[in-house]
């Protein structure tokens, strides 16, 4: 079994055309990477914001019913 040049150049046009593909999915797939990334980065953001609003209204609440706990300085980092 012997190759021709036109075998040759048939078979280097479809792995062209497979390697095309195959570039086209990655492309597809990294997009939707870097989607899925914002969007968990995001989420990360507003779980941030969320806890820091909680800790001081935690804080608010334990100086509103105990406003002794304002006198310690391990509060405030002295």
């Amino acid at each position: 079994m012997s190759l021709t040049i036109q075998q040759i150049i048939l078979d280097a046009k479809r792995l062209a055309s497979r390697l095309k593909e195959h570039d086209s999915a990655a492309d597809a797939l990294l997009s939707q990477t870097q989607s899925v990334y914002k969007q968990i980065d995001a989420m990360k953001q507003v779980g941030i914001i969320d806890l820091m609003y909680i800790s001081l209204h935690v804080i608010h609440q334990c100086l509103a019913q105990y406003p002794n706990l304002a006198a310690l300085p391990i509060l405030y980092g002295k």
